[in-house]
């Protein structure tokens, strides 16, 4: 006997009308039917069973894996890409000089012998400890340093104290006809002065002749001018360094260029500080330098700039300055000794402009 899938009950029925269908399976044909059609109904796809609730514990439900799909990314046509930077292109970023503070200016007193009586500065520093003692005086000296013409500088701790020593060495009677105290003279203004052109005659007919032109064009209070140095300019022309009287200097402070003739010429006010060639440092000039050799201004060496090989340059200066000075700031020390960006040359600078308004 053939059992055909029963779609329904009714074919169901007509599948089992045999004779013997009561016989080989047993049990009603209705009971039959309704088995068979459940097989049908299991066996054919269907969507989820809605169940109600059962009184059994049920198993508890597996949640679907869910798999996170990324998108691929959108690229806009329209956008131009940045260009992509190399590493090894890129420059470094230059570091940043160390700037020193202006150091407070110490009460200073001048000594200088009279008629040449002492030959050197050693012996007029033996001379005032012999017969002045700074305790009993109520001072604190600093330091005795020696100055232009066998001079020597006395420092003192206080401006209070710069006055009684001053006073007590003038009047001294083992002192007074040897040496003579004073304050230190206050420094006159500066002025740069650009591109002066050639002049004709020797250099002190050029002074002259520059000097004389410059007072004719100009109505300047009585006062001195002077020439310091000069520089080079563009082409054949020169910068001139004038030394001008505070008076003078207050009349053309708030200008920057001076009548010349028929012309100007541009000027600004200069504050560098004196810087000795041969020695390399700051405040006296080469030749009134004690030091018996030139120094080199590219490294450290005690020969001429002119003759040295190093490669790359070293401060003096700076160098020691990093020696005496440990728990400070480190300075640099990758340029030379007369370059207009060393620390210390800067702070030399600053210090001249903090007392330039003094003078006025």
């Amino acid at each position: 006997m053939s059992i055909g899938r029963a779609g329904s009950c009714t074919d169901s029925a007509f599948l089992f009308s045999g004779s013997g269908c009561s016989t080989v399976f047993g049990g009603s044909l209705r009971s039959w039917c309704s088995f068979f059609c459940g097989i049908a109904c299991a066996e054919t796809p269907s969507g989820p069973e809605k169940r109600g609730p059962s009184s059994s514990t049920a198993a508890p439900a597996v949640a679907p894996l869910r798999v996170a799909v990324t998108a691929p990314p959108v690229l806009d046509q329209h956008r131009i890409p940045a260009p992509q930077q190399n590493p090894g292109l890129v420059p470094e970023r230059p570091k940043s000089t160390t700037l020193l503070k202006p150091r407070q200016e110490s009460p200073i007193v001048i000594v200088s012998p009279l008629d040449d009586a002492l030959n050197s500065s050693q012996e007029l520093k033996n001379l005032l400890e012999t017969h002045i003692s700074p305790r009993h005086l109520g001072l604190k000296v600093l330091a005795c340093l020696p100055a232009a013409e066998s001079g020597v500088m006395v420092r003192v701790q206080t401006a209070a104290m710069a006055a009684p020593l001053e006073e007590h060495i003038n009047a001294h009677p083992e002192l007074n006809g040897v040496c003579r105290a004073r304050a230190p003279r206050r420094p006159q203004p500066k002025i740069l002065v650009y591109d002066v052109p050639h002049l004709e005659g020797d250099r002190e007919e050029q002074e002259n002749s520059f000097l004389g032109k410059l007072g004719s064009s100009n109505s300047f209070p009585a006062g001195s001018i002077s020439v310091l140095f000069r520089r080079k300019g563009r082409g054949p022309a020169q910068h001139w360094v004038l030394s001008v009287d505070p008076v003078v200097y207050h009349c053309i402070s708030g200008t920057n260029r001076l009548h010349w003739g028929l012309g100007s010429l541009r000027f600004r006010t200069f504050s560098e500080p004196i810087q000795c060639f041969r020695c390399l440092k700051f405040g006296h000039v080469q030749s009134r330098c004690r030091t018996q050799e030139e120094l080199c201004s590219r490294c450290l060496g005690n020969h001429s700039y002119k003759s040295c090989s190093a490669v790359a340059s070293t401060c003096r200066n700076c160098h020691a300055y990093n020696r005496q000075n440990r728990v400070g700031p480190r300075l640099k020390v990758n340029h030379t000794a007369v370059s207009r960006h060393c620390p210390l040359f800067l702070r030399a600078c600053e210090e001249m402009r903090l007392r330039l308004p003094t003078v006025l």
